[in-house]
């Protein structure tokens, strides 16, 4: 299943809704862009596009050293399966969006035109035809597209309209024309295809594999490539009639295909392969790469310069016919598990390999520093904007003075990964990590001494409100609190699921997210917790924060990002801008806003995370047209409270009580009412401490209140 598809199924289950609005989130690291690019084209060696994943269009016009983003295109509801330029302007993409249905979403194939460079996309079409996989145009009227339903189809006239063609029933991947009437369609199945007709006849030609093929190419009407999984090539050299195998030497999954004459091509592929035929494609010899991570498209201008691009935003460059490569994204590339800000302008970020940048500037620019340790940093703290501690991988804690430029090593006395650090001072703090281990200071880390968590399960995240009062959690949903600094930890929660972060709005108020998008609750500081959504098993909540004890967000894989304005009874998903695991988010005030994750993903927003979302006015009436309600008072509650609410339309009054699992309480109001103040007391003495809900009916306008009930 696509990963974007993941991120919306998730957002439903959870009851979240999904944000239509323009995205907020800005790209700090890597630059340009950390989006995965799916296509790369230079029309000269100075002048290349690559597109991502969502259709927004970098270009470069002095060959790499400077990248300038375009319009971002970045949308929650859709995505771009394949792209293909003839010109810098004009350009043709497949792609798909999510039509909400009911309680779930159906997926609407589409194929799109640009003229503007990908400034803005027009869809073409839009049907139920099959993942639309790959499209190629032999000039600015004919083109193709291949689908998943077996479908091949046809335009003459530019996009604008298209008619299937008489391919046979299988999932194409690739097409290659070498004109308008000759060209070839592969499949995932190992199965090949020709036509020399426009598509009216399609011969079926024999490969003797069954590999999925991913890419093509012919160097003139006889020789010809094709490119799939497990490292498999074939050549043939007869327009199709027969089709042998190169040794590639590789077991990956080969991505695209390029050659810059008949005998000089490359290929990229997974876990950032890069290879090399200097002999028509009789050996092929693995190059250098300077990426790790797949590799989606190769291109060149001509012999000496050629582009790669893929995942996580990488762009990697060869000016010398490919026998070297380097990147040309700028800032690191590492996994970054934690960011902090001291204020609007001074942040530090960590993460794999040692890797520490900080910056002085909000984000602006962000300077890589030397941490003097090679082993994964999972956690950063500062208490100003000079004195910070990060922590680590085999007990590691490291110390600065000067805002992140340099580091000293403290003597942790263990050797357990270290997941999570904080201080609530410049004195006092906490660590914790593998085997239970929670350690504490008093003394800015000079010392640290082992405090009894009274558990062996590893410890994923703390939080302390005050000097005194903390919580801790972690593996098979274990949650720790305590009263005294530390002293003593009592366990209030343990399930099967592994919870990854915890945070405190108030000393009553917090919330838990972890493993399979789960996310929990409590309003009693902890003392119970209540359930909220989750249950997909591939998906995993990273982070939670909140900033004021009625807003809130949690990040997660695949670039999931949610917030909340009205203290977690709602949350509505947000595009961040990319498919990335996200593991941090934090915020210096209530609009300035990081988040950071995978591949050295590095996001700002410094509006709140988005603009359209409105929060909910507290003890003010909403205003509709049948009624206005008001939040209940008093609230949180202990016995009973009042809902009130003045009717302006005459109509039959429903009013129901529903519990945080969906299930009906109580039914205060049921008959029609006319016109007139009204006030309902719910009796809750026989409800256990929850949240929960008040839905109110009249006509066709329904309204609901969050309810906190406190024995």
């Amino acid at each position: 299943m696509n990963k974007r598809l993941y991120t919306l199924i998730i957002y439903v289950l959870l009851g979240f809704t999904i944000s239509a609005g323009a995205q907020h989130w800005e790209w700090q690291n890597p630059d340009p862009r950390g989006s995965t690019y799916l296509y790369v084209h230079p029309f000269s060696s100075t002048h290349v596009i690559s597109v991502d994943i969502s259709g927004s269009v970098i270009q470069t016009l002095n060959g790499g050293d400077d990248w300038q983003p375009g319009q971002d295109n970045y949308d929650q509801h859709s995505g771009f399966t394949s792209f293909y330029f003839i010109n810098p302007d004009t350009g043709w993409a497949t792609g798909y969006y999510y039509k909400p249905a009911g309680n779930n979403y159906t997926q609407v194939d589409i194929i799109l035109k640009t003229v503007n460079g990908g400034q803005s996309w027009t869809r073409l079409t839009e049907d139920n035809r099959g993942v639309l996989n790959t499209v190629f145009f032999v000039d600015a009227d004919t083109g193709y597209v291949g689908s998943s339903s077996g479908k091949i189809y046809r335009t003459v006239d530019g996009g604008a309209t298209w008619t299937s063609t008489k391919a046979r029933t299988f999932t194409y991947t690739s097409l290659f024309f070498v004109d308008s009437k000759t060209g070839w369609a592969f499949s995932r199945n190992g199965k090949i295809f020709k036509t020399t007709d426009s598509g009216d006849h399609w011969l079926e030609q024999e490969t003797g594999v069954d590999n999925y093929f991913y890419s093509s190419t012919f160097t003139n009407d006889s020789t010809g490539f094709v490119i799939g999984s497990n490292g498999i090539i074939l050549k043939t050299s007869d327009g199709g009639v027969t089709w042998t195998k190169s040794v590639s030497n590789t077991p990956l999954g080969l991505l695209d295909i390029d050659f810059i004459s008949e005998s000089t091509g490359f290929i990229c592929g997974e876990s950032g392969l890069l290879l090399m035929t200097t002999n028509s494609g009789e050996t092929w010899q693995t190059l250098d790469s300077p990426w790790e991570y797949d590799l989606y498209s190769i291109k060149f201008s001509d012999e000496l310069n050629g582009w790669s691009v893929g995942e996580g935003g990488i762009i990697l460059k060869t000016g010398d016919g490919g026998n070297t490569w380097f990147k040309q994204t700028k800032g690191t590339a590492e996994i970054l598990q934690s960011i902090n800000f001291s204020d609007n302008l001074h942040g530090a970020a960590v993460g794999r390999n040692g890797a520490i940048i900080t910056t002085t500037d909000g984000g602006q620019n962000w300077v890589i520093q030397n941490s003097s340790v090679d082993r994964t940093l999972n956690s950063v703290c500062f208490t100003d904007n000079l004195k910070g501690w990060s922590a680590g991988h085999d007990g590691i804690i490291l110390h600065t003075t000067d805002g992140g430029i340099s580091w000293l090593p403290q003597n942790s006395g263990t050797e357990d990964w270290l997941y999570d650090i904080q201080f609530v001072n410049d004195s006092t703090g906490w660590a914790c990590g593998w085997n239970g281990t929670i350690l504490h200071t008093i003394d800015g880390g000079l010392q640290w001494t082992p405090q009894n968590s009274t558990t062996n399960w590893w410890l994923d995240d703390l939080f302390f409100i005050n000097d005194s009062i903390g919580w801790a959690t972690g593996l098979y949903g274990t949650i720790l609190k305590t009263t005294d600094a530390g002293q003593t930890w009592l366990l209030k929660n343990q399930s099967e699921l592994r919870l990854n972060s915890i945070h405190f709005s108030t000393e009553n108020d917090g919330w838990a997210v972890g493993w399979f998008n789960n996310v929990m609750f409590t309003t009693d500081g902890g003392e119970s917790w209540n359930w909220l959504a989750g249950g997909e098993q591939w998906m995993s909540w990273n982070c939670v924060y909140f900033s004021h004890p009625d807003t809130g967000w949690i990040v997660g894989d695949y670039g999931q990002v949610a917030k909340t304005m009205d203290g977690g009874y709602s949350w509505t998903g947000i595009p961040s801008g990319t498919e990335s695991n996200l593991h941090s988010i934090c915020f210096s005030d209530a609009n300035h806003g990081w988040i950071a994750g995978d591949n050295g993903a590095l996001m700002f927003t410094d509006k709140a995370g988005i603009m359209d979302i409105k929060a909910p006015e507290k003890n003010r009436a909403k205003t509709n047209q049948n009624f206005i309600l008001v939040q209940n008072y008093p609230n949180p509650f202990n016995a009973s409270t009042t809902i009130q609410l003045t009717i302006h339309q005459p109509g039959h009054l429903q009013i129901k009580v529903f519990d945080i699992l969906g299930r009906e309480v109580a039914i205060l109001a049921d008959n029609g009412y006319r016109p007139g103040n009204y006030s309902f007391r719910l009796h809750a003495e026989d409800l256990p401490s929850s949240v929960y809900f008040v839905r109110v009916q009249v006509g066709d306008q329904i309204e609901t209140c969050k309810m906190v009930l406190q024995k």
